[in-house]
């Protein structure tokens, strides 16, 4: 049985293509397909999107589209983070990932348009994927698309395509690869294995060899771009020993060093996160990955075979589309498969990024011919059956108990989703404490025993050659300031706050009898000492004297405040 056809739009930093797929059982087939390069400055991001609307309103008239769509948001524009959660039920799954996202996401968020997807669990903890777009962005972007003739119904994530054109064309396939999608403005890694999947994205693509050619050269931007299409396009041949060429190629082997190193570090990475766990097999697609010599050289420094993923190769083509023009963009289109085989797939995945007051907006349009009907209805009933009038006022004051009573069920879950957020803020922050408590057990045994051997001067020692006690710690309490707020869109690991040690130390003054005058150079020699002792514990950054107490002159006090090095925890 056929399904209705679905329409694909892919919006990349250079170019915007159409897709429209239709199935047929397990069979995909792709019936249009139109790909235009976006005309402007690519350096300038924030011409991006109207160079982008203006394209695909020439594309929807040309290829005469109509009705819902789904658009594909790409990479970079995304916020995309990992977090593990609980492998519960799926209810309370949820609310914990709500939960998780609200302390993980940079902005509230009632800021952002958010969405998640379970990308791997081993039965206890479940590590998910969120994505999200600033609210602002998203309804910018949505807006626009819509304002080119087609209803945006789903706002995809590029990143989690790749996995699922993956898993479409390899069916069954059960070796761990990496798939390694370079584009224009960032690179996508899935780390992909039988039974979960990992996704890193990196802020390398093909315009930092542009831009790279563009400084070396002296050229705008625009230009480089034209230039390194038509070199590495294999569209001109220049002799050996050209300047241009060998500019343009040290311009390619940095960048693809950059590239290898950063692939390297993301599998070192991954390898540690997944208990050893490593990818077999390198599969290269998106336009720059046909940059000469990059393969190559991955295969070199991975040490690992390297080949081209093809998302097209089990794909059947339709009438409307020219095989040899498809395969020209055959290594642009892991995505807009990713999202077309979901007619197809029997679990796929994604999320739908699209704004919440946009869906209900498109809601209401669905539903605005019923009510046109009803407020007809309603306009007619003067001349109803009394009987007939009754029924409908029956059956209305019924709904509207009905509505009632979910209202308040609504409003009792919300009260209760409400505790359990609570709850689980102060099961964490109780965990977070209790994690510091244990961390730092060792390292305070560590500091008082060098803080009591702080205590012993050099030469205070009895007939027997053992250190005499003539200091002491009096008191000692610890202040932990809070840590500052980080600025919105920043993240920073979790570190140890600062944190200050008061100490007060007494000592006996052995050359001052009870009762006898205090002695201002005993004293300063003596605790002089035991401050540059202070200062020797690797544990303090800084050493500053408090306030003394010279009421016993034979025993006096001092008060020093210790400054704890932020890199150790206490």
């Amino acid at each position: 049985m056929s399904s209705p056809n679905s329409i694909v739009v892919n919006c990349g930093a250079t170019h915007a293509s159409i897709s429209v797929f239709s199935a047929a059982g397990s069979q995909l087939k792709l019936e249009k397909f139109l790909v235009q390069e976006l005309s402007y400055n690519y350096a300038d991001e924030d011409e991006w999107l109207g160079a982008l609307t203006v394209t695909l309103k020439a594309m929807v008239r040309a290829m005469k589209l109509s009705g819902e769509a789904t658009v594909i948001v790409p990479g970079y524009m995304l916020l995309t983070k990992n977090i593990k959660v609980p492998q519960v039920e799926r209810s309370r799954q949820q609310q914990i990932i709500a939960f998780e996202a609200q302390n993980n996401l940079p902005y509230g968020l009632h800021e952002m348009v958010w969405g998640s997807q379970i990308i791997a669990t081993d039965g206890v903890e479940a590590e998910v994927a969120l994505f999200a777009l600033k609210s602002d962005v998203a309804t910018r972007f949505t807006e626009a698309f819509a304002s080119t003739g087609l209803k945006p119904t789903v706002v995809q994530a590029a990143t989690l395509m790749d996995c699922q054109a993956y898993r479409w064309a390899q069916q069954g396939a059960e070796e761990n690869v990496l798939l390694v999608n370079i584009g224009a403005r960032s690179t996508n890694l899935t780390f992909i294995s039988s039974d979960d999947f990992s996704i890193q994205n990196i802020s390398i693509g093909g315009n930092n060899l542009t831009q790279s050619i563009s400084d070396n050269m002296g050229k705008p931007f625009q230009a480089a771009e034209q230039l390194k299409l038509t070199y590495f396009g294999g569209q001109s041949q220049s002799a050996g020993g050209d300047p241009l060429v060998e500019t343009l190629q040290v311009n390619a082997q940095s960048f693809v060093k950059r590239l290898s190193q950063d692939i390297t570090r993301r599998i070192v990475n991954y390898k540690r996160q997944s208990h050893g766990r490593a990818p077999t097999k390198i599969l290269l697609t998106g336009r720059t990955s046909l940059l000469p010599g990059l393969s190559e050289q991955l295969c070199e420094s991975q040490r690992l075979s390297v080949e081209y993923f093809d998302p097209t190769a089990q794909l059947q083509i339709g009438a409307g589309v020219n095989p040899q023009y498809l395969d020209v963009f055959r290594f642009q289109m892991s995505e807009v498969i990713g999202e077309g085989a979901r007619l197809v797939l029997k679990n796929p995945i994604g999320v739908n990024l699209l704004p919440g007051a946009i869906a209900e907006s498109m809601a209401f349009a669905k539903k605005k011919p019923f009510f046109v009907a009803a407020a007809l209805l309603l306009a007619a009933a003067p001349v109803l059956p009394n009987v007939l009038l009754r029924e409908w006022n029956a059956e209305i004051s019924q709904a509207e108990r009905k509505v009632k009573e979910e209202d308040a069920r609504y409003r009792g879950y919300q009260a209760d989703i409400e505790q359990a957020k609570e709850t689980a803020r102060k099961a964490s922050q109780r965990a977070e404490d209790l994690h510091f408590v244990l961390a730092a057990r060792n390292n305070w045994l560590e500091f008082l025993s060098l803080l009591q051997t702080s205590l012993i001067p050099a030469g205070e020692t009895d007939v027997d050659g053992l250190a005499t006690r003539h200091a002491w710690v009096e008191s000692m309490s610890v202040v932990r300031d809070p840590l500052p707020i980080a600025k919105a869109g920043e993240w920073s690991p979790p570190k140890s706050p600062p944190t200050r040690i008061n100490v007060v130390v007494r000592a006996l003054m052995p050359e001052i009898v009870p009762g006898a005058n205090f002695n201002d150079d005993a004293f300063s020699s003596k605790f002089r000492e035991i401050r540059q002792n202070l200062q020797k514990n690797p544990f303090v950054e800084s050493v500053r004297e408090g306030s003394t107490d010279f009421s016993q002159p034979n025993m006096p006090t001092q008060a020093f405040i210790l400054h704890i090095n932020p890199q150790q925890t206490l």
